[in-house]
């Protein structure tokens, strides 16, 4: 058994996988090697990109034939897609343990960020200069933000009730002027993009393919799958390939699936 320098957390080798023991963050059962957590990401996105498809088709007025043909191209496209992101994430774990603090200061961040864009963006004429005071207004608000997140998070996981209540009350403080920071602009732009047609199936593809990358990214996969995702995971990235280039092969996939999908528009 290895143990962290900290002492956070320690690992046990088992015959098949490792096992995390300490962090309740990080007790998930880990993939024996980066290729086979890779191999299961890319697995997984054959599913995934199947079921994500469904509505993108339904979403189509057209024949049976031209829906089949939008189906497949939209599983070839986002199957592969969320393989690579589910993969790449399961090899990332176990998360460092500063991960809950670094998302902390993100949701801490955006709401000031969010107000010196758009000032930034009104007073300033000349772009390189707005752009270089963002990018030094946006480390020192990151930096100030993480500091807080860093504390809050400490305080959490002390054992007293006084240094938890602390940590409470700077995340909830915190997030919530963010959010209240955030809200004015964030609905503006939702009275703007609610005009676009794709703004609804946009919002529907966006927290479904959500779901499904952080259920893939962290999910336990069974042993079966774990021992043969080496060369399953491949072999379902390209059927995702061959599917997109299968459908895509009829004139009229592409035009179709770009009326539906706002993914497909913004990359082609």
């Amino acid at each position: 058994m290895t143990t962290s320098p900290t002492g956070g957390f320690s690992v046990s080798p088992n015959p098949a996988r490792y096992r995390i023991v300490g962090m309740k963050a990080q007790r998930r059962a880990l993939p024996p090697s980066a290729a086979v957590a890779l191999g299961e990401g890319l697995l997984y996105g054959l599913p995934s990109g199947a079921l994500l498809a469904i509505p993108i088709a339904i979403r189509l007025e057209a024949p049976l034939a031209h829906r089949l043909l939008v189906w497949l191209a939209a599983l070839g496209l986002h199957g592969a897609l969320l393989g690579l992101v589910v993969g790449s994430l399961r090899v990332a774990r176990p998360l460092p343990s500063r991960t809950p603090a670094l998302i902390a200061a993100l949701g801490m961040a955006m709401g000031p960020l969010t107000v010196v864009a758009a000032t930034l963006h009104r007073v300033t004429h000349h772009r390189p200069l707005g752009a270089a005071t963002f990018g030094v207004v946006a480390l020192g608000l990151m930096l100030g933000c993480l500091a807080i997140s860093v504390r809050a998070i400490t305080s959490l996981r002390s054992s007293r009730p006084s240094r938890r209540l602390h940590g409470w009350v700077l995340l909830a403080l915190g997030l919530a002027a963010s959010a209240l920071l955030t809200l004015p602009y964030f609905w503006m732009y939702l009275r703007v993009a609610s005009l676009s047609p794709l703004f609804g199936g946009l919002l529907l593809d966006g927290l479904l393919g959500l779901a499904l990358g952080v259920v893939g990214g962290f999910a336990r996969f069974p042993r079966k799958l774990e021992s043969t995702s080496r060369s399953a995971g491949p072999m379902a990235l390209a059927v995702c390939l061959l599917t997109l280039a299968v459908a895509l092969r009829s004139p009229v996939t592409s035009p179709a699936l770009e009326s539906v999908s706002a993914l497909w528009a913004y990359l082609f």
